[in-house]
């Protein structure tokens, strides 16, 4: 820690409570032996402990976000899936449902034009063995 961050990371470890990864994001403000923020340098001392607190709490707010760890490929699947079930639920549920001709046929065309493009993800991918191989 010493060799990384220089006894910065000591002084203010014994001031306030900071994590490793919170200090990687105070350190640029860090400079001989106090903490620059809003045009202000605040010495490392315990009398200072109160207002480097608060002046670390803002910096922290201010940080982007963290990015989100990329989503796993089984996650992908169960999400695809419960996304599935809940568009079969709604073309049964439509399709009970008292509509008009047109609506009824705008349904149908709905169901052929998905039907078709899962049958041509299939047939390329061949993800699901095809009824004709038995």
């Amino acid at each position: 820690m010493w060799q990384l961050h220089g006894p910065a990371i000591f002084e203010l470890k014994q001031l306030i409570r900071i994590s490793d990864e919170d200090f990687r994001a105070v350190e640029p403000f860090i400079k001989d032996n106090a903490l620059h923020f809003n045009d202000e340098a605040i010495e490392l001392d315990p009398e200072n402990a109160e207002k480097i607190a608060g002046a670390v709490d803002e910096i922290r707010r201010n940080l982007p976000p963290k990015p989100k760890p990329a989503t796993t490929i089984p996650d992908r699947v169960s999400t695809l899936e419960k996304m599935c079930q809940t568009i079969v639920f709604e073309f049964r549920h439509l399709a009970d449902a008292d509509v008009g001709s047109e609506v009824r046929f705008n349904l149908g065309l709905t169901l052929k034009c998905v039907t078709d493009a899962l049958h041509h993800v299939n047939s390329q991918h061949g993800l699901y063995p095809s009824d004709s191989n038995e």
